[in-house]
């Protein structure tokens, strides 16, 4: 049996990883190449995610994401993809509602 990464633990670890320069952010994909080609978030290849896809790729039980989201989905007015791939967002305001989130899912014990 798998051990359940709990959400706050995966928003945290998003953004750290968003932050430190580890893996780059994208929009309009789940995940992206260095060269910017569109691959799944699966791939070993993946060097940026979006907020999704960067979520997809951490967590161990995909049918707990809808989990984790929901802490993001109470910081947002709309939905995640809508709001990661808007033209204006920025790597910095992923970061930012990312750990608000992580901050809101630990606050309930997830």
């Amino acid at each position: 049996m798998r051990k359940y990464t709990k959400p706050s633990k995966i928003l945290s670890t998003a953004a750290d990883l968003f932050e430190a320069g580890e893996i780059g952010w994208t929009k309009g994909y789940y995940a992206r190449t260095n060269e910017g080609e569109m691959v799944p978030y699966t791939s070993r290849n993946a060097k940026s995610f979006c907020s999704i896809g960067i979520i997809y790729r951490l967590h161990k039980h995909l049918d707990k994401d809808n989990i984790t989201r929901s802490f993001l989905n109470k910081i947002l007015d709309r939905s995640i993809i809508e709001w990661n791939d808007d033209k204006n967002r920025t790597k910095k305001q992923v970061i930012k509602v990312f750990r608000k989130a992580a901050k809101l899912a630990e606050q309930n014990g997830k």
